[in-house]
């Protein structure tokens, strides 16, 4: 069974910069600025991530990477 299927999210810190799966008790708790992206689709995903063309802090070929495999 996966985090999704046990009611996670995934979701992004307010400055985009950090990402985790989230128990729902502790986004609405501890994490309520941060953005539940587990439905968005990954070309607005990757949009969200590298806004304002500011790389990610691990490099574009890392970023490709991951990029290349999320599920569509």
């Amino acid at each position: 069974m996966t985090l999704r299927d046990q009611g996670f999210r995934y979701c992004l810190s307010p400055d985009r910069t950090h990402s985790r799966w989230l128990h729902p008790n502790e986004l609405k708790v501890t994490h309520s600025d941060w953005m539940d992206v587990t439905d968005t689709p990954t070309d607005e995903l990757v949009a969200l991530i590298c806004w304002q063309d500011k790389p990610l802090p691990h490099g574009e070929a890392e970023c490709l990477a991951v990029q290349e495999s999320l599920p569509l």
